[in-house]
């Protein structure tokens, strides 16, 4: 992929992002002018909920561990010493 860029053409490897950290809140820093704001995708971040990651990596651990459970019956019958 190639962009144009102040009248040269550059290879771009599109493997690599440039990621621009903004804290406008905080004194002294100021906001992203305009004409560079629109070359860029904004994004928010939040805080994990840990909660519901937990839920799901125990949800999908015991739905696992079933599978497993009825894999290792399966091939393992039991035996009765009568």
């Amino acid at each position: 992929m190639s962009i144009d860029l102040i009248g040269k053409r550059l290879s771009v490897n599109s493997n690599i992002g440039i990621f621009i950290t903004m804290n406008p809140g905080y004194s002294g820093r100021s906001n992203l002018p305009d004409n560079l704001k629109q070359l860029f995708r904004s994004l928010a971040m939040t805080q994990p909920d840990r909660q519901l990651i937990a839920q799901v990596n125990l949800d999908f651990s015991s739905e696992y561990l079933q599978n497993i459970g009825s894999c290792v019956a399966f091939k393992y019958p039991r035996i009765d010493p009568s």
